[in-house]
């Protein structure tokens, strides 16, 4: 199931339950030797069947090859082009790359965003894509290391792309103030509340003072 551009806006293809990603790339991880890059949902993989090998940076493969790799993190940061090409060397041929990173700008910030576009271009010239869908707020792909490479990656966005891009920051920016505006009103009223309690305290004082 692949996602167009329209499921930006729709939401179509958007599943509310968060254990979502977890559940699909459990069903899509193949057995062999797996470098993981992130925190990966590995709990109850069968130790005979998979050997998972953890790191943290994509620069620390030491020029090692694995069956598979399952991204989770680090796509947010550094070039995003070099690190398509570390992962396509550290995947042997007709590996597995299961990846997920956050949808639109809703957890990356800043000037970077993921549109499933944005991942084809990316991945789709090193990786024969074979699902790429949104669940909840990520996106997940799954693909099988080609051979040789059909072109080079590249992760712009395209005129569609930004335009929704720049709504996005535009709303997260709103939900951000109004989030702003909450924390300061609930100030407020923890002050007005604790301003209270000490007139009730005071006339409590003074009902006392009155009828002894």
């Amino acid at each position: 199931m692949l996602a167009t551009n329209e499921d930006y806006q729709s939401g179509d293809q958007v599943v509310a339950d968060r254990n979502a990603v977890a559940d699909w790339a459990r069903r899509h991880i193949l057995p062999g030797e797996i470098v993981c890059f992130g925190a990966p949902f590995v709990e109850g993989l069968d130790p005979e069947t998979y050997r998972v090998v953890q790191l943290n940076d994509f620069t620390a493969t030491a020029g090692a090859t694995y069956d598979h790799a399952w991204v989770t993190s680090g796509l947010d940061r550094g070039d995003l082009n070099q690190v398509a090409w570390r992962l396509y060397h550290v995947v042997r041929p007709g590996g597995t790359l299961l990846l997920t990173v956050p949808f639109g700008v809703s957890q990356v910030g800043g000037e970077r965003a993921f549109y499933p576009g944005v991942l084809r271009r990316l991945i789709g010239p090193l990786f024969d894509i074979g699902d790429l869908l949104v669940l909840d707020d990520h996106i997940v792909l799954v693909g099988q290391r080609r051979d040789e490479p059909i072109g080079a990656p590249t992760s712009y966005l395209d005129p569609e792309e930004r335009a929704f891009f720049a709504h996005d920051k535009r709303l997260h920016a709103r939900i951000a103030e109004q989030a702003r505006q909450l924390v300061e009103s609930g100030a407020r009223f923890r002050s007005m509340e604790a301003r209270s309690e000490q007139l009730r305290a005071e006339l409590r004082r003074v009902s006392r003072e009155l009828t002894d």
